[in-house]
């Protein structure tokens, strides 16, 4: 059994009390090693970033927020280079520089990655 706690503040709805408990509960689910978790404000911020980067993703695609960085590949024996990797980074004019960590895996969680996918595809060919 997991449990989500959130200590109640008068000036908080009871709707939100819930809302915030269940983050709190949803966090508890993936740490194994504790059966319960307080919610922190961080764990708000971490939602409304969640949600910010699902309703803007469309957006930043279109406007060219997404922007690919090549790096070298060097092969160690020769000290030669043999190709490059595509990294993507997302310049968002809200949040700023936001790293792959940020969004990636949310987007492979969402079913969303393909439109990620697709975009560096057209932009390294």
């Amino acid at each position: 059994m997991r449990v989500g706690v959130y200590q109640y503040d008068e000036k908080v709805s009871p709707s939100l009390a819930c809302d915030r408990a269940k983050l709190a509960c949803d966090q508890a689910k993936k740490q194994p090693e504790h059966s319960w978790c307080l919610y922190t404000s961080a764990m708000q911020e971490k939602e409304e970033l969640k949600q910010y980067l699902i309703d803007h993703l469309d957006e930043a695609i279109e406007k060219h927020y997404l922007q690919v960085y090549y790096q070298p590949v060097i092969r160690t024996l020769t000290g030669r280079l043999c190709g490059a990797e595509a990294l993507i980074r997302w310049i968002d004019p809200v949040k700023g520089f936001l790293s792959p960590g940020d969004f990636i895996p949310l987007f492979e969680e969402m079913n969303l990655s393909y439109k990620v996918d697709r975009y560096v595809i057209q932009e390294v060919t």
